[in-house]
Protein backbone atom coordinates (compact mmCIF):
# COMPACT_ATOMS: atom_id res chain seq x y z
CA UNK A 1 0.00 0.00 0.00
CA UNK A 2 0.86 3.21 -0.89
CA UNK A 3 1.13 6.14 2.15
CA UNK A 4 -1.87 8.29 1.64
CA UNK A 5 -2.14 11.36 3.64
CA UNK A 6 -5.87 11.44 5.17
CA UNK A 7 -7.04 15.08 6.26
CA UNK A 8 -8.06 14.67 9.91
CA UNK A 9 -10.14 17.59 11.38
CA UNK A 10 -8.57 19.00 14.12
CA UNK A 11 -10.81 21.09 16.95
CA UNK A 12 -9.04 24.19 18.26
CA UNK A 13 -8.24 24.70 21.59
CA UNK A 14 -10.30 26.97 23.62
CA UNK A 15 -8.66 28.66 26.95
CA UNK A 16 -10.37 28.12 30.05
CA UNK A 17 -12.55 30.08 31.62
CA UNK A 18 -11.68 32.25 34.21
CA UNK A 19 -14.13 33.22 36.87
CA UNK A 20 -16.02 36.28 36.78
CA UNK A 21 -16.03 38.96 39.78
CA UNK A 22 -19.49 39.41 40.69
CA UNK A 23 -20.19 42.97 41.45
CA UNK A 24 -21.79 43.85 44.99
CA UNK A 25 -25.44 45.39 44.31
CA UNK A 26 -27.06 47.35 46.49
CA UNK A 27 -30.54 48.06 47.31
CA UNK A 28 -31.15 52.13 46.84
CA UNK A 29 -34.51 53.39 48.16
CA UNK A 30 -35.53 50.44 49.56
CA UNK A 31 -35.91 48.75 46.33
CA UNK A 32 -35.93 45.08 46.35
CA UNK A 33 -33.38 43.64 44.38
CA UNK A 34 -32.71 39.57 43.80
CA UNK A 35 -29.39 38.10 43.64
CA UNK A 36 -28.67 34.78 42.13
CA UNK A 37 -27.16 31.74 44.10
CA UNK A 38 -24.19 32.22 42.44
CA UNK A 39 -24.39 36.17 43.15
CA UNK A 40 -24.71 35.43 47.06
CA UNK A 41 -21.90 32.58 47.21
CA UNK A 42 -19.48 34.63 46.15
CA UNK A 43 -20.02 37.44 48.12
CA UNK A 44 -19.85 34.79 50.98
CA UNK A 45 -16.83 33.19 49.15
CA UNK A 46 -18.31 29.63 49.32
CA UNK A 47 -19.93 27.53 46.52
CA UNK A 48 -23.33 28.17 46.21
CA UNK A 49 -23.96 24.05 47.65
CA UNK A 50 -22.89 25.34 50.65
CA UNK A 51 -25.54 28.08 50.69
CA UNK A 52 -28.18 24.98 50.17
CA UNK A 53 -26.32 23.17 53.25
CA UNK A 54 -26.74 26.86 55.70
CA UNK A 55 -30.31 26.97 54.41
CA UNK A 56 -31.43 23.52 55.72
CA UNK A 57 -29.23 24.06 58.80
CA UNK A 58 -31.27 26.47 61.17
CA UNK A 59 -28.33 27.02 63.76
CA UNK A 60 -27.01 29.13 60.61
CA UNK A 61 -29.97 30.95 59.88
CA UNK A 62 -29.06 32.06 56.19
CA UNK A 63 -32.10 33.63 54.32
CA UNK A 64 -34.48 31.02 52.32
CA UNK A 65 -33.69 30.90 48.75
CA UNK A 66 -37.07 31.57 45.98
CA UNK A 67 -37.04 29.45 42.66
CA UNK A 68 -37.77 30.85 39.66
CA UNK A 69 -37.73 29.16 36.02
CA UNK A 70 -35.65 26.62 37.83
CA UNK A 71 -32.94 29.14 39.07
CA UNK A 72 -32.54 29.97 43.13
CA UNK A 73 -32.41 33.30 43.99
CA UNK A 74 -32.25 35.19 47.60
CA UNK A 75 -33.32 38.99 48.27
CA UNK A 76 -30.32 41.28 48.79
CA UNK A 77 -31.44 43.05 51.30
CA UNK A 78 -31.86 39.61 53.72
CA UNK A 79 -28.05 38.34 52.35
CA UNK A 80 -27.41 41.53 53.71
CA UNK A 81 -28.64 41.80 56.97
CA UNK A 82 -27.36 37.70 57.44
CA UNK A 83 -23.95 39.41 56.16
CA UNK A 84 -24.08 42.05 59.24
CA UNK A 85 -25.24 39.50 61.63
CA UNK A 86 -21.59 37.15 60.67
CA UNK A 87 -19.35 39.64 60.32
CA UNK A 88 -16.76 36.99 59.04
CA UNK A 89 -19.12 36.61 55.36
CA UNK A 90 -19.74 39.13 52.79
CA UNK A 91 -18.01 41.47 50.56
CA UNK A 92 -14.28 42.42 51.93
Amino acid sequence: MEDMDIAVPVRPVMPAKRAKRVPVKRASGGKKIRIRDSEAAARAGVTPRTLRRWEEDPAVGFPAAHVIRGRRYRWLHEVEEWEQQNPGFGPK
